[in-house]
């Protein structure tokens, strides 16, 4: 097949280049400050240079026609945009939406990345780094999918020996859950930055699936989403402990006392940090996210210290 990225990002690079390796011929439609920093970034970054190997830059919308499926994977925060540039709504083969970010919408109403389109289309979310997959590390995923026949269309188009996905129909659930667990990563950065131990972090991490599996599915997303085995879990448990996780990473600089408006300067997108800024607005899913209500306290300024207290001393209940 012939396959189209949609942002070339950190993670828009790596998914193309495990399409790519599944044999496609790939191609990665960027905006051309994309491809300025692509190349200067691509003399010292040597990572970035093999994620790019043999794979086509371009400006040209009139090379999504060849295309039989597209992937986006642009940051959160660059959705809008990138539909202006792209007009998605307007591509006429099946869209797959690889962008974890949650957003506001008039009615403040939770909106899906998905939302945005009208034709067929699937969402895939998994666990990965650029640093694994150059090392070859396998891991898992889930196509997000209505109809069966795209949804394995998708699946076939990663190579297995490095990404074994899964197919769902809760296209609700992948999303929510995709979008939130970067919220529980910072948490877990914070608590790590603070000097805490792994419990504390396994803590952080199992009580922060639960209020997102029950958030989501107060939204009719499906239990089983975020059940044993799911790659809902080896996402949160990769991007909470990884060293190479910008969500762990923007935590333990809060915990050092760098603002929130440094963080992106730092290190680069911090999708958890867009994903907060949806729920100030929103506020009403706090009620159900104690966790990450801690973490949007945090970012505007409240102590780590003290968020750690209050998230300690809510009133205890049945788990």
């Amino acid at each position: 097949m012939k396959i189209g990225v949609i942002g070339a990002g950190r993670w828009g690079c790596t998914l193309a280049h495990l399409v790519q390796t599944a044999g496609h011929k790939t191609i990665v439609f960027c905006l051309s400050s994309d491809i300025k920093r692509l190349n200067t970034h691509a003399v010292t970054d040597t990572r970035l240079s093999q994620l790019l190997e043999s794979i086509e830059l371009t400006l040209d919308k009139d090379k999504l026609t060849g295309c039989q499926l597209i992937f986006v994977a642009v940051p959160g925060k660059n959705l809008v945009d990138c539909n202006t540039q792209w007009e998605l709504q307007k591509i006429e083969v099946p869209i797959v939406m690889a962008i974890k970010a949650l957003y506001c919408g008039l009615g403040r109403d939770l909106v899906l990345p998905t939302d945005l389109l009208f034709r067929d289309y699937a969402y895939f979310a998994c666990g990965a780094f650029p640093e694994g997959i150059l090392n070859g590390s396998p891991a898992i995923g889930t196509v997000y999918c209505a109809s069966r026949n795209l949804g394995e269309m998708v699946r076939d188009s990663l190579p297995i020996k490095l990404m074994r996905c899964y197919t769902s129909s809760d296209l609700k659930g992948g999303q929510i859950g995709a979008a939130l667990k970067n919220v529980i990563a910072i948490a877990c950065g914070i608590a790590y930055g603070m000097g805490f131990d792994e419990m504390t972090l396994a803590a952080l991490i199992s009580r922060g699936a639960r209020e997102i599996s029950r958030f989501a599915c107060i939204r009719d997303a499906h239990a089983e989403t975020f059940a044993d085995g799911s790659s809902f879990l080896a996402d949160l448990m990769g991007t909470a402990y990884s060293p190479h996780s910008h969500n762990r990473q923007a935590g333990i600089l809060l915990a050092s006392g760098v603002t929130r408006d440094q963080l992106e300067q730092s290190i680069g997108t911090v999708e958890g940090i867009h994903t907060v800024g949806a729920l100030d607005i929103l506020q009403w899913p706090y009620s159900h996210l104690p966790i990450c209500k801690a973490v949007s306290e945090v970012l505007r300024g409240l102590p780590p210290k003290k968020a750690m207290e209050n998230l300690l001393n809510r009133p205890l209940k049945d788990a």
